[in-house]
């Protein structure tokens, strides 16, 4: 049996010590977004921050790291669904290295390459893992489809100037995205049928043993089986671990999506809860088609403009630094400090076990 190219387990492991030293540079990053904020907006900084109020920032706050346990608590029912039986700590870790990765990388790549190579570097196969990923998918489509056009009624948003901007931005955008998988599939296809038969291929046809893309169709099959078995599993005994999901996935994006009404209520500017819960999965539908990574400067740019009609104008600058700094460093930064607390109290028990265990063992 062949063995495959690539080694998926070693490779997530590379994945995961790469973006831990990638770590300090989103770190600048936060340093760059707070030193910009200061200087250019401090002559708005002292208006604004009159009235400012800190329950609601606490709330802010709050806000950035109830989304962590959601997610994570999300993976950690469908790794134990499907047998492996990883810590709530681990599937922790597998979510914080996820959001690096998707930090570092445009926002359409999003964290689940790496999820999907960290979970195959802890035992899962393949196709329960691509499973995972899909399942993470249809969890938040499940939530938003429902949730979008109620909260697009509630607010009386429909007919409102920006939604006829995203239509149009939205159309255009998706219709490059078609070209875009149909021009890849179409490469893929003809690389396939064309590919140059070199030597040490015509050596492993007679040799009777398999050729490259002998081995990478016997792999795909393989792959896509397992996905399917999974899917399978699910359907007939996942339902209720679904619409568990689902609502994790609800309480998520509800906190993410909530932080500016927060921003603003701490500095007293009047709020419209629903209405900024709409604005801001707009803006994260656009950042999908940001190429930068994060969506580094499309994300403040895509802020600014959305809600300059809803903000005061003197303030908009500075809110639009603070939403950042909380929605994506801040965000970052609760992510490892509270995997950095999950892994000392997971050493504490280790200890303290040890010791019981010697005092039995005397």
């Amino acid at each position: 049996m062949a063995t495959p190219l690539i080694n998926s387990a070693t490779y997530a492991y590379r994945i995961s010590t790469l973006l831990k030293k990638l770590i300090p540079i989103v770190f600048i990053g936060l340093m760059l977004n707070v030193f910009f904020s200061f200087v250019w907006h401090d002559a708005d900084l002292l208006a604004v921050t009159v009235n400012f109020s800190t329950p609601y920032f606490v709330v802010a706050v709050l806000l950035v790291i109830l989304p962590w346990f959601a997610n994570a608590m999300r993976l950690y029912i469908w790794t134990r669904f499907f047998g492996l039986k990883l810590s709530f700590t681990e599937t922790f870790s597998i979510v914080v290295m996820g959001e690096f990765g998707a930090a570092i990388t445009p926002s359409a790549v999003g964290s689940g390459p790496v999820k999907i190579g960290l979970l195959i570097h802890k035992k899962l196969s393949t196709g329960a893992a691509l499973s995972i990923a899909t399942l993470t998918t249809l969890e938040d489509l499940a939530f938003f489809v429902p949730a979008i056009p109620l909260a697009l009624t509630l607010a009386a948003a429909w007919d409102m100037p920006f939604m006829r901007i995203f239509y149009d931005n939205l159309q255009a955008n998706l219709s490059g995205v078609g070209i875009g998988v149909v021009s890849l599939i179409t490469i893929i296809l003809l690389l396939h049928k064309f590919w140059p038969k070199n030597n040490k291929g015509k050596e492993d046809s007679t040799s009777g043993s398999p050729s490259f893309w002998e081995r990478r169709i016997a792999h795909g099959k393989k792959i896509l089986n397992e996905f399917i078995i999974a899917l399978a599993m699910i359907q007939q005994r996942g339902k209720a671990r679904f619409f568990a999901t689902t609502l994790l996935s609800g309480i998520q994006w509800i906190c993410r999506y909530s932080i500016i009404t927060a921003i603003a209520a701490s500095l007293g500017i009047h709020a419209h809860p629903i209405l900024f819960f709409v604005l801001q999965w707009i803006i994260f539908t656009i950042t999908v088609f940001i190429p930068t990574p994060g969506a580094m400067g499309g994300a403040e740019a895509s802020f600014y403009l959305i809600f300059s009609p809803f903000l005061p104008s003197q303030s908009l600058g500075l809110i639009t630094a603070g939403w950042r700094l909380l929605s994506f460093y801040l965000f970052l930064a609760c992510g490892a400090a509270i995997y950095g607390a999950l892994r000392l109290v997971q050493a504490a028990k280790r200890k303290s076990i040890a010791a019981a265990e010697l005092v039995l063992a005397e």
